[in-house]
């Protein structure tokens, strides 16, 4: 029997959420981030977003998600968002809850 490890078809292992603009809370994110997670900035949390070096601290192969509506309740333009981050709508909340076996929050 053959045993194919392809990572592109399994699950991300955690959706970390990032709630906050504190220090702490991204830094608590990256202590726990492994490649293959994923990581939603959301509320206050996409401030974080500006920080370019504390993003690439994040390790490789980690999908990066902020919600769109947040970012102009913060005064934050889309153009800020980096490439590697992809936009998504509240809706898409639930499917991301989903596709992950554990979810952390860091406040």
């Amino acid at each position: 029997m053959v045993v194919v490890n392809d990572e592109a078809n399994q699950a991300p292992t955690a959706l970390h959420l990032v709630l906050s603009a504190d220090c702490a809370a991204m830094g608590n994110c990256l202590a726990r981030c492994r490649a293959g997670d994923s990581v939603l900035f959301l509320c206050n949390g996409v401030l974080h977003l500006s920080d370019s070096e504390g993003l690439s601290a994040l390790p490789e192969r980690v999908s990066l998600y902020a919600i769109r509506a947040d970012l102009p309740a913060r005064g934050l333009p889309e153009s800020l968002v980096p490439e590697t981050c992809r936009l998504v709508e509240d809706a898409a909340f639930p499917g991301l809850l989903e596709r992950h076996s554990h979810c952390l929050t860091w406040k």
